[in-house]
């Protein structure tokens, strides 16, 4: 108590009782410590009752103030036990409480008390290491959800507390026992301690910090290769020279100095590599090849540049079916960075920190590319068709050109039908075009078309002409906004190869995705119905850029469409080249997952829906009934047929 740092109010120490309602003869007991306080110069006590165990007013105890005591009841029934709906390892019979729930529960308790009233909270909650199975938890609490929480307590206690009485109470600092602790720990790292100092400061969880931030000049970054990586580069002169156009069209290259721990690949580059003994203020490490824009390691560097962050990732696509989970400040598991095809540290941290100090840089798109196994001398060709139009968003159709150029065992020319584009958007998709480095003598292929007051809809046009106007022996279709795996043709081809077929198909996941974060959220298997012939006439079961064709193997004379056609034009089309013994039906039981059908949380689709409501509307317009009424005139004509 004679601590000059210890908490007081009106110059009396804070003292607080857990449980009030135990003690015998109170009265008795807070005289005590009134006098010995008085005996040794020291005010009396202020006395705090823990708001439990029947305790619901200090006054009852004669004490001066109540905190808040949040799970003493698990909120009596006010919020659901999910226990049955998990799945546990072990048998539950205590109590499981959604985090996001329970705090919602207490923020909304907002009435004034005629005491002073101190606030409380938790960050977690898991008392297994104390009652075993019979523990009582909270689901899935994050730093995020703590920040609002403890917001919102703020804001309680500056509407109702005096100045020298805006106290709030966490619970607890390190109570191991009951998983209850802000002390960092290997999962979360500071992020607790990171949200009580954005709370405290007004900052919210999501605020950016890198703002206007620029790049100081001068800067000397290492650019490492792991052993994978050289080697390949050295084994395969054309994936080099894609590689390198990458690396040095970034805008790093131009402002920083470069070091490397392999000249030889700098050669003809046209870098100016320095010697790495000058100090090194990060090191920029590839692990795997990747393709990427101009801007994409600058963002990485400023994402490690402005905040305390060990490890910066790349928002990497392509590698691997799983999705790394991203907490909501683009926080990952450290185990991210130790395989990243691309990441960024600062040499100048001597010691590591805790866990979550690595974070992922969602602008920072990179694509990987295996290094192939077949002959570069006499690679199979594929002309993919990708339609664009006007209001299309340009860094989708990025990400699926880059989704292309990372193809492995195949060349592959873009053919892009674009529609109503100004003379703005023409520039820069010319400017686009010219920045991706494609395989050796392939360039890509684009055709513009006008719609009548630039408000039509050419969708159907642009996919049939295209089509006719292909050359190479192998054609896909990709929609701008859709993306593929890297090894996606070449297993397509090999089913094609060995089959002898006409079209071949693969599988694609269902993918919710942010368009505005650029955050892949979920892959689901929705497209994993449907075997046959007769299961591709009745349920479309095929997304359009799921299958390959050999286009030596079809008639496209007499093709049917119509221009105004909105919806299914693709459906419409394959309907006409589909037979039942052109087709490779084995491969949709034998070839991977080989892309992603996008589907963006932020905005409407034509016919992805979302859910139930989408669907009924959609269904409802006036264009999807007449297209659905061309579908099936055709559907019927080949279905006889065949």
């Amino acid at each position: 108590f004679k601590d000059s740092r210890y908490i007081k109010i009106d110059n009396r120490p804070v003292v607080f009782i857990y449980r009030p309602s135990s003690i015998p003869d109170i009265a008795v007991y807070l005289n005590i410590w009134e006098k010995e306080c008085l005996k040794n110069g020291i005010s009396a006590p202020f006395v705090t009752a823990v708001l439990t165990r029947g305790a619901t007013d200090p006054t009852d105890f004669g004490m001066d103030a109540g905190v808040e005591r949040v799970l003493h009841d698990w909120t009596n029934g006010a919020v659901t036990d999910i226990k049955n709906s998990l799945f546990p390892y072990d048998s539950i019979e205590g109590s499981v409480l959604p985090y996001d729930e329970v705090s919602e529960f207490y923020m909304n308790q907002k009435d004034s008390k005629e005491f002073t009233y101190f606030r409380s909270l938790v960050p977690t909650w898991d008392n297994t290491a104390r009652y075993g199975d019979k523990a009582f938890l909270l689901h899935q609490s994050t730093p995020q959800l703590f920040q609002k929480w403890l917001e919102e307590s703020i804001e309680y206690s500056t509407d109702n507390l005096t100045s020298d009485r805006r106290f709030l109470l966490i619970n607890a600092w390190n109570e191991w026992a009951e998983g209850a602790h802000l002390e960092p720990d290997t999962f979360y790292g500071y992020g607790y301690l990171n949200s009580i100092g954005r709370a405290l400061s007004n900052i919210k969880f999501e605020e950016e910090k890198r703002g206007s931030l620029k790049l100081p000049q001068g800067l000397h970054i290492h650019i490492a290769f792991s052993d994978f990586v050289l080697n390949s580069l050295i084994a395969d002169d054309d994936l080099k020279k894609r590689f390198m156009n990458s690396l040095t069209n970034s805008t790093v290259i131009e402002t920083c100095r470069i070091s490397t721990n392999c000249i030889v690949i700098f050669k003809d580059s046209g870098v100016n590599v320095i010697d790495e003994s000058v100090a090194v203020d990060y090191i920029l490490r590839f692990n795997h090849i990747a393709f990427f824009d101009s801007l994409a390691v600058e963002h990485m560097l400023l994402e490690l540049i402005s905040g305390d962050v060990e490890l910066v990732v790349a928002n990497e696509y392509g590698r691997t079916e799983s999705l790394v989970c991203v907490e909501d400040n683009k926080s990952v598991q450290n185990y991210v960075g130790y395989d990243s095809a691309l990441c960024i540290t600062s040499r100048k941290k001597k010691t590591p920190t805790l866990n979550k100090t690595t974070k992922i840089c969602l602008e920072a798109n990179v694509f990987t590319c295996f290094a192939g196994s077949k002959n570069k001398t006499d690679l199979p060709e594929v002309t993919t068709i990708i339609r664009f139009h006007k209001l299309g968003n340009i860094d989708e159709l990025k990400n699926a050109l880059y989704c292309l150029q990372a193809m492995c065992d195949c060349k592959v020319t873009p053919f892009l039908a674009v529609q109503d584009l100004d003379r703005a958007q023409t520039i820069e998709l010319d400017d686009l075009l010219k920045t991706i480095s494609w395989c050796e003598n392939i360039s890509p292929i684009v055709f513009h078309y006008s719609s009548d007051n630039g408000t039509g809809d050419l969708r159907a046009l642009m996919l049939n002409e295209s089509l006719k106007k292909v050359t190479t022996k192998y054609v896909a279709i990709l929609d701008y906004d859709d993306r593929l795996f890297p090894y996606a043709y070449s297993s397509l081809i090999g089913r094609l190869q060995d089959s002898g077929k006409a079209i071949t198909y693969g599988r694609v996941f269902r993918t919710s995705y942010s368009s505005d974060s650029g955050y892949l959220l979920e892959r689901n298997r929705n497209y994993e119905y449907g075997f046959s012939y007769d299961d591709f006439i009745h349920h479309n079961h095929a997304p359009i850029h799921s299958f390959m064709m050999d286009i030596e193997k079809l008639d496209l004379e007499g093709v049917i469409y119509y221009e105004g056609q909105k919806y299914m034009e693709d459906y419409l089309l394959m309907l006409q080249l589909v037979t039942r013994d052109n087709s490779d039906w084995e491969g949709l039981k034998t070839l991977p997952y080989i892309g992603d059908y996008m589907h963006s949380i932020d905005r409407t689709h034509t016919l992805a829906f979302s859910d139930d409501q989408e669907r009924k509307k959609i269904l409802q317009n006036e264009d999807y009934k007449i297209a659905l009424a061309q579908v099936d005139k055709i559907k019927n004509m080949v279905y006889e047929r065949n």
